[in-house]
């Protein structure tokens, strides 16, 4: 009856395997499941290749990533997807609805539902908010009246102009047309000076402070000598 003398050992050490990959199953984030706890597959790949777009990557987060905290979580924005830590590394997840970040990525679309402005990336659905962009749960399953897509040049003004313009608003969006669906190209501050270089209706086509051009709404600045040019 040897066998049957090893079988309790041999029943243990299954139980103590199963036991320890139930708690590495457990430990691992619970992102990746789309905005607001739905569906979505972000996984980790195991070999790095955040860099072209990939589901992940080992190291630090790459130049010009974005950092934000959700509830004390924080979350790597960059190339238009999430990333959580994870394992020595980083991978790709769904934001959770609440996130705020300051600037879209070129290539998003404006979707219109029940006369509301939503604007999609990636499967995620956001809503303007202070400071930027609100991750919000996706619309009610009702038919979009519009799908548009945002330019994503930037759109010479219909009128030439000069003097300043000076930001009254905390935190202002540039974008590459004179528009709401244009892309976002940089955000300045409260308190920064705008060289006027033209207008279409009311958005001013400007220059910031670091030499980049682009329009903003006219309503969040003031003005001084914005006479259309002559000639």
């Amino acid at each position: 009856m040897p066998r049957l003398r090893h079988a309790p050992r041999k029943v243990g050490l299954i139980l103590l395997t199963a036991l320890i990959a139930l708690t590495l199953g457990l430990a691992a984030p619970a992102a990746a499941r789309g905005p607001g706890g739905g569906g979505g597959k972000g996984h980790w790949n195991g070999h790095g290749g955040g860099h072209g777009g990939g589901p992940g990557w080992r190291g630090a987060p790459p130049p010009g990533h974005r950092r934000v905290v959700v509830r004390g979580a924080p979350y790597y924005f960059w190339g238009g997807r999430y990333y959580r830590p994870w394992r020595g590394g980083y991978m790709s997840v769904f934001p959770p609805v609440g996130l705020v970040i300051s600037v879209l990525p070129p290539g998003f679309r404006v979707m219109v539902f029940g006369g509301i402005n939503y604007y999609l990336y990636n499967g995620i659905y956001y809503r303007p908010a202070p400071g930027g962009y609100v991750v919000v749960s996706p619309p009610a399953a009702v038919p979009a009246q519009t799908v548009v897509s945002a330019p994503t040049g930037v759109v010479a003004p219909a009128q030439g102009s000069s003097g300043t313009a000076t930001v009254i608003a905390q935190a202002l969006n540039v974008r590459s047309g004179p528009g709401l669906a244009y892309p976002v190209l940089q955000v300045v501050n409260l308190g920064a000076d705008l060289s006027i270089l033209g207008r279409t209706g009311s958005w001013l086509f400007v220059r910031s402070p670091n030499g980049d051009s682009g329009w903003v709404s006219q309503e969040f600045t003031t003005q001084t000598s914005g006479v259309p040019a002559s000639g």
